[in-house]
This record gives structure tokens, sequence and C-alpha cells, in this order.
């Protein structure tokens, strides 16, 4: 059947054939999606020099903190005020709770939010239930997840969940929301 002067490619397949093609294309497209996701999720797809989530540039950034004990350490540079911390390095020994603080005379204050690690993962980020202040100083803490078997949910607990301590002594990394 001609339209305006074209033939259309489907006017001659039956229901069926039309059918079977919107079939493929449409496992096709759900195919890429789910494998392009996947991909993402294992080598990561953020290109820091786009879009870094306001984590300043290595070369702007004076000092990086760490926290380290038994090879568990993590780098938080200063960086700028959001609702999340970018977490640059880390190496864990185990899954681990990084709990990020405000500052509090000094000290861990309330609690902003916390991330779940496994001891695969390298960098990451922990969502805040508020957002930094630009230039207030924030802590973030290692803490041990506590070994029960009902931490199915994967929630963080205040009650259970405990600060890493080495030599006596809570270990603390001190940052600056830019």
């Amino acid at each position: 059947m001609k339209q305006g002067g074209q033939t259309n490619f489907f006017s001659g397949l039956t229901p069926m054939a039309k059918i079977v093609i919107f079939m493929i294309a449409f496992i096709s497209v759900a195919l890429i999606m789910f494998f392009s996701k996947s991909v993402e999720e294992s080598v990561g797809t953020e290109d820091p020099e786009h879009d870094n989530g306001g984590l300043e540039d290595e070369e702007h950034n004076e000092e990086i903190m760490t926290i380290e004990e038994n090879g568990d350490r993590i780098h938080i540079p200063d960086q700028e005020a959001g609702e999340r911390v970018l977490i640059s390095e880390m190496f864990l020994n185990e899954s681990r709770w990084i709990v990020i603080h405000e500052d509090s005379d000094g000290e861990p204050g309330n609690i902003l939010g916390a991330g779940l690690f496994g001891r695969e993962e390298t960098t990451g980020r922990v969502e805040l239930l508020r957002s930094t202040v630009s230039g207030e100083p924030y802590h973030a803490v290692i803490y041990v997840v506590a070994d029960r078997e009902e931490d199915r949910d994967r929630l963080f607990d205040t009650e259970l969940d405990t600060p890493l301590v080495s030599e006596g002594e809570v270990v603390i990394s001190t940052f600056v929301a830019l």
C-alpha cells in the first residue's frame, strides 16, 4: 500500500509478523537497559570531571583526611556543601558503616547519614538526612557492623553497630564543607 508516494513496510506483513517484530524490539531494548545498568553498577559510570557531586578537584584540596585501623581506611576530602558526602577512596577489611556526624565542640554530634560498604568497594557516597553547611566541620567515623542474624534489613543501629576503636580511641576523620 502506498501512502503519499512511499511504500509502508508494515502494510505487507501479517498481524502475527507485526507482533513478532514488536516483541523482538521490546526484548532487545529491555536487555540493553538491563545489561547497561549492570555494567554501570559493577564498574561505575561517574565521570569525576563532569559530575563529581560537589567534590573538589584533588589539586585544589590541600588536605585529604584519613581514617585507618588494621588496614581499614577512608579518604574524605573537603567538599562542597550538599546532601551527600563523597568518599574518594576506601579500603575496608570487611563490611563497615561509614557514618557522617555533625560537629559538636570538636567531637562527633548528631548523625547526618550512614552508608554500608563492602570490602570490595573503593569509593562511595553517603546520602544525608539534611545538607551540610558551607564552612562547617563534619566527622566521618567507621563503625563495625554488629554480628546479628536479624540484620537482613541493612539498617544502621546506634545501639548495636559500634565505632571502630584504635588504642582506646574512636577513629575519626574531620572534613569541612566548602
